[in-house]
C-alpha cells in the first residue's frame, strides 16, 4: 500500500511526505495493522531498474510550511526521513547497499 512520496533525495537520506489520506502511524490492511510512522519501521521504494530499496524510518516531523499549490499529490505536512539500506533485485535476492536510487516523487510503500 502506497502511503506517500519522495520529496527529496541525497547520498544518505530520503525525504518523504506522508500522504494526507493516511491519519496516524499505521493502516489497516485486510485486517492486519501495519505500522509504518515509526523510528525503525521500514518501508519500500521501487527504483528505474525495478529493484525494491528497503529503508528504515530515522526522523519523523511535522513541516510548518504551507504552500498554496499542489504537486504530484502530495499536500500533506507529516514527513518522514530514511536511511536507504539495500536493495532486492528481481530474483528477490537482498543486498546491502543501493545502486540506483529513486527518483522524485517515487511512490513509497509499507513492506
Amino acid at each position: 500500500m502506497k502511503i506517500g512520496k519522495i520529496i527529496s533525495i541525497n547520498y544518505s537520506q530520503l525525504k518523504v511526505r506522508i500522504s494526507s489520506e493516511i491519519r496516524g502511524s499505521s493502516v489497516n490492511l485486510h485486517g492486519n495493522i501495519y505500522y509504518f510512522g515509526n523510528i525503525g519501521s521500514y518501508l519500500k521504494i521501487t527504483n528505474a531498474v525495478e529493484e525494491i530499496i528497503i529503508c528504515e524510518v530515522v526522523s519523523i516531523f511535522d513541516s510548518d510550511l504551507h504552500q498554496e499549490k499542489l504537486s504530484f499529490d502530495v499536500e500533506s505536512n507529516r514527513e518522514l526521513l530514511l536511511k536507504p539500506i539495500g536493495t532486492i533485485n528481481k530474483e528477490n535476492r537482498f543486498a546491502l547497499g543501493v545502486g540506483v536510487f529513486p527518483s522524485l516523487y517515487s511512490d513509497v510503500s509499507i513492506v
